[in-house]
Formats: C-alpha cells, structure tokens, sequence
C-alpha cells in the first residue's frame, strides 16, 4: 500500500513531466482517486493546495526557460499549459509584477524571488535522477579540436568535494553565478576542473568562473584566482539544448562518450596531466565538455 508521501512524490513527477497538458483531474485519474480525494492527499503531505502547486511550477519551469533559453514566449506558454500568449503574460504579471518579455531583457525580479523557484526547477536535473529514471540520452557530437592557451579566473572551488550538481546549486545560492555574470567583456565558460597536487596526492576539483586569452600583462579581478590553462588538443563533445529536467541526461550523454570513445582509432589518448577539463551549459548551444587529449606519438 502506497503511503501518502510516495503518491505525493509520484504525482509530482507527473506533474514535472506533463506540464504542457496536467490538471488535478488528470492527476487524480491516474491513480484512481477523485480529484476531492487526491487534494486533501498532496495537502496533507506538503501544506499546499495541488491547483496552487501546479500553477506554481508551471511559472517556475517559464522562468528558466526565460532566463536560459531563447524559446518563444508562445512557445513557453504552450509548454507549460496556457492556452496563449496572453493568457499567460496575465498569469505572469499577477504573480510578478512585470511581463515575460521584460523579464527575458533583465534576468532577474525585484527581491530575488525568484531563486528559490528557479533551484527546485534545476535539482531535478541531477545526475542521479537522470539515471534512476532512466531517461533516454540524446545524441551528442564529437570532434577533435586545438583549443589555445587561455588565463582560467575562478571565484570559487570546490572544496568541500560536492556533487557537480550541487555545487553548482550552492554556488547559485551564494551569488557566485551573479557575480561572474556581471562581470564584462568576458569569455563565461561554466566550470573547469583544475588538478592541483595537495600533501603529495594528485587531486581535481570543480572551479567556477571565466576564461580570458592571455595578455602581456596578466589583469587581477579581486576575489577571483587565475590560472594559466596550457594549449592541448581536445574531445569536444556537444549536447544540443534541452527542457531544464532532462539536463542530468544531457550531461550524462556528453561524459558517457569519454568512457565509451575509441581514443586509439584516433591515435590519441587522455592526458589529464597537462589540461583541464572545460564544461560549459548555454541555453542557445546546449551542454559541451571538453575533455583533454595527447597523440600516442
């Protein structure tokens, strides 16, 4: 006998899934309850009403594809069960003050209100959800390229050993994803895993920050660490753009090409010992990894 925290659980995946066409009638039909009865499950279990819950992350799956994605306007409202554009420009500017097209032009919301919203969207696309869901992982591209010598400047590394995912996740919390965002006139590459030698032991971490190319004179942003990133040849691998919850699978795709890529039919093979790991996510050119490589002669 299911307990009411798993139907809660499974009905928000539903829910999560089906955003474009859900209703609590439609949920309450598929496991069998009425909709009367399957309110006063979900409100017993989480302290709030289904109908609010589903508004609610409809308007939080809108603003990440507002922020991060250049997907229509209408587009974004059909995704996410508005019936039109204006249905849900109204839908919109009742619950933030401002329309979706304003929102687009400014990133962000008076009282960062936002945030909360927005990190429940993103960590349901963790990795370990992707493969405990087993999602169907799209098609990624592979090529091999020379990527030159460039300054890493890094505001923040991963000490603490976290998860990607949730380093990612605490760095957002933190401001660091606003910082370097403001930051102008340079090259925003997501994450770069540096290898650092710490009491005689080889270690990489996750660092967070920007890329520059390097100059005669190397600039100092304060607060932020640089490194120099030597050249070396790269498997660059590309996932195309994505809806929010699937970014587990996409990521998991571009990584699941290092272990299954015949480095030797290219005569190549890794070498962490010289290069970093660059990752980056962009809602215009999706998930890219680029992965280290030497030639075996």
């Amino acid at each position: 006998m299911y307990s009411y925290e798993s139907i809660v659980s499974e009905v928000k995946d539903k829910i999560r899934r089906e955003l474009d066409s859900i209703s609590c009638n439609k949920a309450a039909q598929q496991y069998g309850y009425s909709e009367k009865q399957l309110r006063r499950i979900f409100s017993s279990a989480t302290d709030m009403n289904l109908g609010k819950y589903i508004k609610y992350r409809r308007m939080a799956q809108a603003l990440w594809e507002l922020r991060y994605t250049n997907t229509s306007i209408i587009q974004i409202a059909q995704n996410n069960g508005f019936e039109s554009q204006e249905s849900f420009t109204r839908a919109f500017k009742s619950a933030f003050k401002t329309t979706p097209s304003k929102f687009r032009e400014l990133g962000e919301l008076e009282g960062n209100q936002i945030e909360n919203m927005l990190k429940e969207v993103t960590e349901e696309a963790s990795h370990e959800n992707a493969r405990s869901k087993k999602q169907v992982l799209p098609e990624p591209t592979v090529q091999i390229i020379h990527k030159p010598k460039s300054l890493w400047y890094s505001l923040m590394r991963n000490t603490d050993d976290l998860f990607p995912h949730d380093f990612y996740t605490s760095s957002m919390k933190n401001g660091i994803f606003e910082k370097i965002r403001q930051m102008k006139d340079v090259e925003y590459m997501e994450g770069v895993y540096l290898t650092h030698i710490y009491k005689g032991q080889k270690f990489t971490s996750l660092t967070l920050g920007f890329e520059l190319e390097p100059t005669e004179a190397i600039p100092s942003f304060k607060g932020f660490e640089v490194n120099m990133c030597p050249s070396s040849d790269y498997l660059k691998v590309n996932v195309p753009p994505y809806r929010s919850y699937e970014l587990g699978g996409h990521v998991l795709a571009a990584w699941d090409v290092l272990s299954d890529f015949n480095y030797a039919d290219y005569q190549l093979r890794r070498d962490l010992d010289s290069a970093p790991i660059f990752e980056m996510d962009s809602p215009t050119s999706g998930y890219t990894l680029y992965f280290p490589v030497t030639s075996l002669f």
